[in-house]
């Protein structure tokens, strides 16, 4: 029968191996994680552009793009007129009266 002994330095030499082992299953395992979490977070955002377009009628994109265009200023009133005009009506985002 034969005694199988195992030098110090080969003990080290596995001990790093296994460590090394070790922390590229946590590395593989973040990084598979943050890779999932992007994909259902652009997942997710697709989701809300189609429920903003259902409610509105347009793209979030194409809503931005209206919103930074200026709009003509086509029925400006005069400081004497605005006093007797009739208060504005205010609007949200979404077109709903606000009070």
């Amino acid at each position: 029968m034969s005694v199988l002994t195992v030098s110090p330095q080969a003990l080290q030499q596995y001990a790093a191996c296994q460590s090394h082992a070790f922390m590229k299953g946590i590395g593989t395992f973040l990084a598979g994680s943050l890779a999932s979490y992007a994909v259902t977070r652009a997942e997710t955002q697709k989701c809300s552009d189609f429920w903003i377009y259902l409610e509105t009628g347009t793209s979030p994109q194409e809503r931005s793009v209206a919103d930074r265009v200026p709009r003509p200023a086509d029925n400006l009133l005069s400081p004497e007129d605005a006093e007797r005009a009739s208060p504005l009506v205010r609007r949200n985002k979404y077109g709903d009266v606000m009070e």
